[in-house]
């Protein structure tokens, strides 16, 4: 709400899908539309063709998938300043960041996202794309992967049988 210029797609469903939907109806919200689940290529055609996704996260993931996958093809994130989402959504570079639980938070950030000149989001567009090369290709990523599995390996376990 308050933005009605933005187009929303919700992709997923859950517990509170009832609910969402009955919202925006009583509230006229024809800027929402309720995708339901997705996965394959009609989501990765839904994140390619997003401005923006959003990762609403409530809970202190350590490297969202979404994320990944939306650099991967270039489209920058606004997401929650929770979790490990701060270490890979670097704010104003790959996207933005917003307190988690805070609507008045969100809703600034989405503002300020749809209000990127050209240049600045072609340029957000980059930084994803880059940001997706430089930490999650095999070539980097594989390697601190196994050092930190060999890492684990090596430290004193503290659970008892």
């Amino acid at each position: 709400n308050g933005l009605p210029s933005c187009r929303l797609k919700v992709a997923g469903t859950g517990p509170q899908e009832t609910e969402l939907k009955r919202y925006a109806a009583e509230h006229g919200l024809s800027n929402v539309d309720f995708c339901g689940y997705q996965t394959g290529e009609p989501l990765a055609t839904l994140v390619r063709n997003a401005r923006f996704i959003v990762v609403p996260s409530e809970c202190y993931e350590n490297n969202p998938m979404s994320i990944i996958e939306a650099y991967a093809i270039g489209t920058p994130v606004v997401g929650a300043n929770i979790g490990g989402i701060p270490e890979i959504v670097p704010e104003g570079v790959t996207g933005f960041r917003f307190e988690s639980r805070n609507a008045d938070d969100l809703r600034v950030k989405l503002a300020a996202a749809a209000h990127l000149s050209a240049d600045e989001y072609a340029a957000m567009q980059h930084a994803a794309l880059a940001f997706a090369r430089e930490h999650f290709n095999t070539e980097n990523y594989y390697p601190r992967l196994i050092a930190f599995y060999r890492q684990c390996m090596k430290a004193p376990s503290t659970a008892r049988p």
